[in-house]
């Protein structure tokens, strides 16, 4: 879109496509952010807008706290699970934990649920310390269990 904030026109889904100077505007040599840069604060309507400005060309750069970060703000404040699972799964294979549990828990919402990938990330959440992480790993342990008991039952 012109305005770089919002096009729909490759999914029927309002994402947010920013103009591409602004992604080179910041240097590549680290994905890390530095410390004096700070999100946005502050409320509003379009403030997600000024915080994915903020965080994606961090994400676009690895780092993973960014991509959680995007992946935040699709699932809660712009209502995408498509676009939250996207960039869940990528902090979550740049080894973010809660990035990790959460994905695992989107996997399992999907039709039909995905439980090995799910037990996957969420063991991986649980091993890096995540208290969801590990909920959701037991969870999925038990309902493969009761599966596996009740294709032994039928037999």
């Amino acid at each position: 879109a012109e305005d770089g904030i919002r096009d729909s026109s490759v999914t029927g889904v309002q994402t947010c496509a920013l103009p591409i100077s602004a992604i080179l505007a910041y240097s590549t040599s680290r994905s890390h952010r530095r410390e004096q840069d700070a999100p946005p604060q502050g409320r509003g309507v379009h403030m997600w807008s000024k915080l994915l400005d903020f965080y994606l060309p961090y994400a676009m750069r690895g780092d993973p706290e960014s991509q959680y970060e995007i992946a935040e703000i699709w699932l809660h404040d712009l209502k995408s699970v498509t676009m939250a699972t996207y960039w869940y799964e990528r902090a979550a294979r740049a080894e973010h934990a809660d990035a990790a549990a959460q994905y695992a828990f989107l996997l399992l919402k999907q039709t039909p649920p995905k439980h090995e990938a799910a037990e996957y990330w969420s063991t991986r959440a649980a091993m890096k310390g995540s208290k969801r992480g590990q909920l959701i790993a037991d969870f999925v342990r038990r309902i493969r269990q009761r599966s596996m008991a009740g294709r032994e039952n039928d037999k």
